[in-house]
């Protein structure tokens, strides 16, 4: 049993003790806790050894680098499992026997709506009544246990765009006997696929290799396809739904949905963090009520008339109904931050504009608070869909706030958290488990999850693997200037569209919709004749973080960087993911000494077993 130095950090996992002996390199942190179950003897700086049956747990202040040499009964199964922050070491397994997939499909009736759940296999097989899905039959029809591909943006790129990631299922219907699957509903359900020894096949060896949700089941003569998508197609749905009535026809009416021939069936604005300046939706024309946020509001900053500040007058009314009947001053507003509106005291005499915040302080309008609180929106829950330490982490490598605002257009939840999250280069992507990650693309800086070696890269079409040029701008060539975009304004305004008396400092503003923050290095533009000038748009509000963010993209771009497609088999790469670090080294292309890369993509053949991993470095 081989471990990798710093392989351990932080939280706690389980070893039961396994069938051969090495050496374990590891440094371990004040909060590491490890169980050992079997018959275990480790002699080293830590010795103990156990009987079968017996549990000892190490907690506490433990600091160990160095080598321990353990000695392992045979016959026993190593086995690791937990939720390790750190690196993870990969025990690939036994595929002598080759390996086996179940697919778990959840769905409804098309008519009554009951929960049907249907099951598939390679080879057919049956659960045990002590399983977590006791006495399942699983059908053995697949022909094709899964084809599919994941990127953490587009293919090949490191910034963009999340897209999602999609892929096939076949199964064999020569006779017939999938053709019930038209009466259930598939569309957006729940779908597993699992591997599983095909020699010595248990449900409770299956490694779970995709968790997603099907797309809808196609029939045909002789197959059954099932298309699927991993859970990202969960966020690929309007971040807001509720629309204007368009009954508001006349002053009185206690209520802000629109005339029939304005805003009708238009979505409601949603505000984000702290958007600099946002155009009014003029909701109740006859009784001046402005909207900014349906989602609610933590307070309202400045608001102007053609760029006139308006005063405000500090009362806050609990419902749409009583701002409409309060008597507001001329020249002021008050506000319903229930609902996100503002009421005016007189008739504007151009557009109104105003500075929406939403997150209860500073804190909480950070890129990973508003990306939280938009899956929550989605009915995510947090500490289940999404992770807390996740959210924490990114808050710790970037606490500028942000803004973000809808307007009446349809976001998808998917397209504002992308953008939410890029302000800062973050993401955020389902892992293997289903389970939704948030991190931030940086240059490869943990220790590798796994090293490749010619052993371990496949010769396919007479080449182990390709060296290819990036997707992004450039195409790898180092960048010598950065530019990032900040403090969108959603209320443009040319000079001649706001008042005389409008202060110099906010005309400038209005009359273009972006800040920018520029990072260069003029020596990589002298080394490099093609060197690109990259351009980021972000909801960053505050200058002082956009140059840093600009800083720290230059930092990542300006120097050679490289893309590789790996092929291996599937079993090797099993529990690695997007973004996770691995290492090439090979005797090529300067690889001897080994480079550390990022998964970027993952392409999954499960019917010839090779996954094909897109890294970047």
């Amino acid at each position: 049993m081989a471990f990798q130095s710093d392989a351990f950090q932080n939280d706690s996992f389980q070893i039961v003790a396994g069938p051969t002996s090495g050496t374990m390199a590891a440094v371990v942190s004040p909060s590491f806790s490890a169980t050992f179950i079997g018959t275990v003897r480790i002699a080293g700086v830590l010795a103990a050894t156990l009987s079968p049956g017996f549990a000892a747990n190490v907690a506490g202040v433990v600091a160990v680098r160095g080598t321990m040499a353990a000695g392992l009964h045979i016959g026993l199964v190593a086995d690791f499992a937990g939720t390790s922050e750190g690196n993870i070491v990969i025990i690939p397994r036994d595929t002598v026997g080759g390996t086996a997939y179940l697919l778990e499909l959840a769905g409804a009736d098309n008519e009554t709506g009951d929960a049907i759940d249907v099951y598939f296999s390679t080879d057919g097989f049956n659960s045990l009544p002590s399983d977590p899905k006791p006495n399942v039959e699983y059908n053995g029809r697949i022909k094709v246990p899964g084809n599919y591909e994941r990127t953490l943006f587009s293919s090949g790129t490191t910034s963009g765009q999340i897209s999602v990631g999609a892929g096939l299922i076949e199964l064999v219907n020569m006779d017939g006997e999938l053709d019930y699957l038209r009466s259930i509903a598939f569309d957006g359900y729940e779908l597993r696929i699992l591997a599983i020894p095909r020699r010595t096949p248990k449900y409770e060896d299956a490694v779970l290799v995709f968790s997603g949700t099907a797309e809808q089941v196609e029939l045909s003569w002789e197959r059954a396809a099932v298309r699927i998508r991993d859970r990202l197609a969960e966020l690929d749905k309007p971040l807001q739904t509720v629309k204007y009535a368009g009954t508001t026809i006349s002053g009185g009416m206690s209520e802000a949905e629109g005339k029939p021939d304005d805003l009708k069936d238009s979505l409601k604005p949603t505000a984000w963090g702290q958007p600099k300046q946002v155009a009014a939706i003029n909701s109740n024309q006859f009784d001046l009520i402005f909207d900014l946020g349906q989602n609610g509001l933590q307070s309202v900053g400045e608001v102007r008339d053609k760029g006139v500040l308006l005063t405000a007058t500090g009362i806050d009314y609990a419902t749409t109904a009583l701002l409409i009947a309060a008597n507001v001053p001329s020249g002021q507003f008050s506000t319903c931050l229930a609902q996100g509106q503002i009421g005016l005291g007189l008739r504007p005499i151009g557009q109104v504009s105003a500075a929406p915040i939403e997150g209860a302080n500073a804190a909480a309008r950070t890129a990973a608070q508003v990306a939280r609180r938009m899956l929550m929106r989605m009915g995510l829950v947090e500490g289940v869909s999404f992770k807390t330490a996740d959210i924490t982490r990114l808050d710790t490598l970037n606490s500028a706030p942000v803004g973000y605002w809808t307007e009446t257009d349809e976001v998808t939840a998917l397209e504002a958290i992308g953008e939410v999250l890029g302000s800062i280069g973050a993401m955020i992507m389902p892992d293997r488990l289903g389970v939704f990650r948030m991190f931030r693309f940086d240059a490869p800086a943990t220790y590798p999850k796994v090293t490749l070696t010619r052993a371990e890269i496949l010769e396919t079409e007479g080449r182990g693997f390709r060296l290819l040029a990036t997707g992004d701008e450039g195409k790898g060539v180092p960048a010598w200037k950065v530019t990032v975009k900040y403090a969108r304004t959603w209320a443009v305004a040319s000079r001649n569209e706001l008042e005389t008396d409008t202060s110099d400092d906010y005309k400038a503003f209005a009359e273009n919709e972006w800040r920018s923050a520029v990072a260069q290095d003029d020596d990589v533009k002298a080394i490099h004749k093609l060197a690109p000038e990259l351009t980021y748009e972000t909801y960053l509000v505050n200058e002082a973080d956009a140059i840093a963010e600009a800083q720290r993209r230059l930092a990542l771009h300006s120097v050679p960087r490289d893309r590789f497609l790996v092929p291996v088999k599937a079993y090797l790469v099993e529990k690695i993911d997007l973004g996770d670090i691995v290492r090439l080294q090979v005797n090529r292309f300067g690889l001897d000494e080994g480079k550390d890369f990022v998964v970027i993509g993952i392409t999954e053949n499960l019917e010839t077993g090779i996954t094909t991993l897109d890294v970047w470095g």
